[in-house]
C-alpha cells in the first residue's frame, strides 16, 4: 500500500509541474526593449540626416571650388593685330607684317601653350578646313609655336607679311584677304594626365578698308560667321574635341 501511495504522490508532482506555466515579462523589460527600438531608430535616422547634409555641403564647397577656378584660371582671347610697314629707299610701300595679338585675361598664367595665325586671299569656300600653312604657304599639321602668356598680358606672336600689291587690291576692291588662327594652352590648375581637355581660342576675320597713318597702315577686321570660339564651342568647328 505504501509503495502505491508514494507512486500516486509522484504522479501528483509530475502532473503539478506539467500544470506550471511561465510568468509572462514584467512591465519594467518591455518598456526597455521600446525604449531601445526607440532609440536605435533616431540613432539611424540621425545618421540619415547626417549624411544627407554632409552631401549637400560637399556639393557646395565643390561649386565653389569651380567657381573659384573659373575665375582665376588662365583665359586667353585674340586681341587683333599690330602693323608693322617696310618701304623701300624712296618711300613706297613694299610690304606690311601683321602681329597677331593674344591677350590673357585671367589672373593666373598658361601652361603649354602653343599659337597659330594664317592667312588666306580669296573668297573662303563653304567646306573650308581651316588649314594651317606655314610662311611658304605649304599646308603643314596643327603643331603651332611655343607660346607663354602671363596674366592680364598682351604677347604677339608670329607676323604674317602681306605684299603692297594685295594692300592695294583690297582697298580698290579686287581682293579679299582674311586671317585666321588658334591657340592652346592648358591652366595651372589641371594636368596633362588628370583626364582633363585642354582650352582653346580660335578666330577669323576679313580685313577691310586699308588706311595708312604716317608709316603705319591699318585695316577694318570683321568677324567671319564661323571659325570664332573658344573651348566646347570649337568642337563643331573642328568636328572633334581638340584637346591638346
Amino acid at each position: 500500500m505504501s509503495g502505491n501511495r508514494d507512486r500516486n504522490r509522484g504522479q501528483e508532482r509530475a502532473q503539478a509541474a506539467s500544470n506550471t506555466t511561465v510568468p509572462p515579462p514584467s512591465n519594467g523589460t518591455s518598456l526597455r526593449d521600446g525604449l531601445m527600438i526607440i532609440f536605435t531608430f533616431f540613432i539611424a535616422l540621425a545618421g540619415v540626416i547626417y549624411t544627407c547634409y554632409a552631401i549637400k555641403q560637399w556639393r557646395v564647397m565643390s561649386g565653389q571650388l569651380a567657381a573659384s577656378i573659373m575665375a582665376q584660371r588662365a583665359f586667353v582671347s585674340f586681341q587683333g593685330f599690330e602693323t608693322l610697314s617696310f618701304h623701300n629707299p624712296s618711300g613706297k610701300l613694299v610690304k606690311v607684317s601683321f602681329f597677331p595679338q593674344w591677350k590673357n585675361n585671367g589672373i593666373t598664367p598658361t601652361v603649354g601653350a602653343k599659337s597659330w595665325v594664317n592667312s588666306y586671299r580669296g573668297d573662303i569656300p563653304a567646306n573650308f578646313d581651316y588649314p594651317d600653312y606655314d610662311e611658304s604657304g605649304k599646308q603643314v599639321e596643327r603643331m603651332g609655336s611655343n607660346a607663354f602668356y602671363p596674366s592680364q598680358a598682351v604677347q604677339n606672336s608670329t607676323p604674317r607679311d602681306i605684299d603692297a600689291q594685295t594692300i592695294a587690291d583690297i582697298k580698290n576692291g579686287r581682293q579679299r584677304l582674311y586671317f585666321y588662327g588658334w591657340a592652346t594652352y592648358r591652366d595651372i590648375f589641371s594636368r596633362p594626365d588628370d583626364g582633363q581637355p585642354g582650352h582653346i581660342t580660335m578666330f577669323c576675320f576679313e580685313a577691310t578698308k586699308p588706311r595708312e597713318e604716317g608709316e603705319r597702315i591699318y585695316m577694318f577686321l570683321s568677324a567671319c560667321p564661323k571659325h570664332n570660339c573658344t573651348d566646347d564651342q570649337c568642337k563643331s568647328e573642328l568636328g572633334k574635341p581638340w584637346s591638346d
